[in-house]
């Protein structure tokens, strides 16, 4: 799978942004429904929803993760298994995959892809921190893994980088912090496959706009 990007879809504003301009969707590989930031405009997100039926990322954020609301594990089982009928891919935490069996075959019987995802949203974490998730992700058959972590040197940046190139299972792989924007064109030239942008407010640091995103990309040959 070529690098591909990702816009993240949080806001009512984002919403609006996709009716006035639903070809918006057709300039970029997938957009990201975060649930649990669209939890008090669902009607409206699943309308949009059934219009880029195909072309979804569906995640409900783990509170300790970056999710909002406070959501229960459950509320957020049942937000996905609500647009998993529109989606591409669905992200679930790898701290809650064991706990995930019915949402993940109901993903599986309906051609979803998953992606295991780990956060750290205040420091590097150890090599072996990071190999232990990607290998988490493989021992429960998923499809990818996603790795978000704050950077600090471009020390940092080349880890991640080294293990985007030589991993087993493909990666989607991002920083944050004082590299962060620079680690979402490295990471995606050594093969990260979901790389994230925002439509018109970052939602974690370090984001492009998700068309300044696709078009650097291509501008380094990372694009798909």
């Amino acid at each position: 799978m070529n690098p591909q990007v990702v816009a993240t879809v949080t806001t009512p504003g984002d919403l609006a942004f996709l009716r006035r301009e639903p070809g918006f969707a057709g300039e970029i590989d997938w957009l990201e429904f975060r649930l649990d930031d669209l939890r008090e405009h669902l009607d409206e997100a699943e309308a949009l929803a059934e219009v880029f039926r195909g072309r979804l990322l569906v995640t409900a954020r783990h509170p300790s993760e970056g999710g909002k609301g406070e959501l229960t594990q459950e509320s957020r089982f049942t937000l996905l298994r609500r647009f998993l009928p529109y989606a591409g891919w669905m992200d679930v935490e790898l701290r809650t995959v064991p706990e995930a069996e019915e949402v993940l075959a109901a993903a599986r019987a309906q051609g979803v892809k998953v992606i295991g995802s780990f956060h750290d949203f205040t420091a590097m974490p150890p090599d072996a921190v990071l190999a232990r998730s990607i290998a988490s992700a493989m021992e429960h058959g998923l499809d990818a893994a996603k790795l978000a972590v704050r950077m600090e040197t471009l020390g940092d940046l080349f880890v991640l980088a080294a293990m985007v190139e030589t991993s087993s299972i493909p990666l989607a792989a991002m920083g944050m912090g004082p590299v962060g924007k620079l680690s979402r064109l490295v990471l995606a030239r050594a093969g990260s496959i979901l790389n994230y942008g925002y439509l018109q407010t970052p939602n974690a640091p370090g984001q492009w706009p998700a068309r300044e995103l696709q078009r650097l990309l291509a501008e380094i040959g990372a694009a798909g």
